[in-house]
């Protein structure tokens, strides 16, 4: 078996789709996009380079403590994880190439870390990698009282892949381009 097929074994992806969707105001999830929802069309991102993948915030997997935000997502994430190394998205960043979760997935690998952020025009998207070991810094995070992801990078020892090494890689950084207005959604062609 090729070594990248045991890597993405090895590795699990997590679609964090439990927010309320205020500012869209409908379900983002499951909006349609390309030959299906939003949420299906994150799930196939993942799979081609992680060995499961889950959906965490519906269905068999609700966040554990529901209205804390995408750290509580995380957390259970980590909760339930089988696997060391852990690739974490939004439901909302649909223009994530694989290849480059596939990147992220392999700098997690060497890492000393155990959190792997991005840093795009001064804000950090929901697309990580995460060792399942950081669940106690996660939980005492949560626990504070505390619930944004920038607070928990000052918690947790992390390494930040910024915009100069994602452009030095190949990757466009307006791939992390986020849906959370109607406006935000690509306007169909015109007839």
């Amino acid at each position: 078996m090729p070594s990248d097929a045991v890597g993405i074994r090895k590795r699990t992806g997590f679609v964090l789709a439990g927010g309320a969707s205020r500012r869209m105001g409908t379900d983002k999830a499951l909006l349609p996009w390309g030959d299906g929802t939003l949420l299906e069309h994150m799930t196939r991102k993942l799979a081609a380079v992680a060995g499961r993948v889950c959906v965490v915030g519906r269905g068999d997997l609700p966040d554990r403590r529901p209205e804390r935000g995408p750290v509580e997502g995380i957390a259970t994430a980590l909760s339930v994880t089988a696997t060391e190394d852990n690739l974490i998205v939004a439901v909302d960043l649909p223009e994530l190439d694989p290849a480059f979760l596939q990147y992220l997935a392999g700098r997690l690998e060497k890492s000393r870390s155990g959190l792997l952020t991005c840093r795009v025009a001064g804000r950090t998207p929901l697309c990580l990698g995460i060792r399942a070991g950081c669940i106690d810094a996660v939980d005492r995070y949560l626990d504070s009282g505390k619930r944004s992801l920038r607070g928990l990078l000052g918690t947790i020892d992390h390494e930040t892949v910024d915009e100069k090494q994602i452009r030095s890689a190949g990757f466009p950084v307006d791939m992390f381009r986020n849906l959370n207005a109607p406006e935000d959604l690509p306007r169909p062609p015109a007839p």
